[in-house]
Formats: structure tokens, sequence, C-alpha cells
């Protein structure tokens, strides 16, 4: 006589938050490389293969581990942020908007007129996201 076992696991909150990013991080890096592959079509009917894309992500694997290693030797912790629309919200009051980038170098905000170079004001974007991550991260 055969017994059969039917067992239902259930993560704990801190795993399956775990799960979520870890599944976030995958669409997003599978849609990254969809989208890579469709403009270079759209804009020369040029393929981009696996292998090229593969070999791009395990260049940007040893740039991180080479990143993080210096980060930690310094004392500094490298969090990876979502940099989508860093360059296009305003520092001063949040807004975002495509408007907002007058060119490569300079930002002015349509909501309240602030105005600076571009990458300094996508910088500090960037930072605020991190430190946000960081402190939900020393939070939980």
């Amino acid at each position: 006589m055969r017994r059969s076992y039917k067992f239902l696991l259930r993560p704990t909150r801190k795993q399956e938050a775990a799960l979520g990013a870890c599944l976030e991080d995958t669409r997003q890096l599978y849609n990254a490389a969809l989208e890579e592959r469709r403009e270079a079509w759209r804009r020369g009917r040029h393929r981009v293969t696996f292998y090229s894309q593969d070999a791009q992500l395990k260049e940007i694997s040893i740039f991180l581990r080479i990143l993080s290693a210096k980060a930690e030797s310094a004392g500094r912790q490298v969090i990876a942020v979502d940099p989508r629309h860093t360059s296009l919200r305003c520092t001063q009051c949040g807004h975002t908007a495509a408007g907002n980038r007058i060119s490569q170098a300079e930002f002015r905000c349509l909501a309240c007129g602030h105005h600076a170079h571009a990458d300094v004001n996508a910088a500090i974007n960037v930072l605020r996201a991190g430190l946000v991550l960081q402190e939900a991260h020393n939070a939980a």
C-alpha cells in the first residue's frame, strides 16, 4: 500500500518579500532585454541575440561585484534603486513630467520652476530613493 502526503508550505513574510523582490527583478530584466531587442530592430533591422545580452549581463554582474567589494572596504553600502523617472522628477516639489527635461544637461520643473543641472537633479533623486530603501531595510 502506498501512502501519499500533501503539504501546504507557506512562506514567512520575510521569505514572501524576498520572493516578490526576486520576481520583480526578473521581470524588469526580461522586459529590459526585450525592449533592447525591439529598439535595435526598429532602428536598423539589427538583431540582438540572447548571447550578446548574456555577455552584457555578465559584465554588469562583474562590475557590481567589484563595486560592492570597493564599497564594503570603504565602509559603505551599495543599494540598487529603481532609476525610472529620476531624471524627470523635481527634487524640490516631486513633480514628474517629460517636459521637465529641457535638454540633455538642463532641468527645469514645469510646476515650481526649479532649475538645475539634469544630472545633479537625477543624482539627488537616486540618493533619496536609496535612503528610503535603507530606512525600510533597517526598520525590518
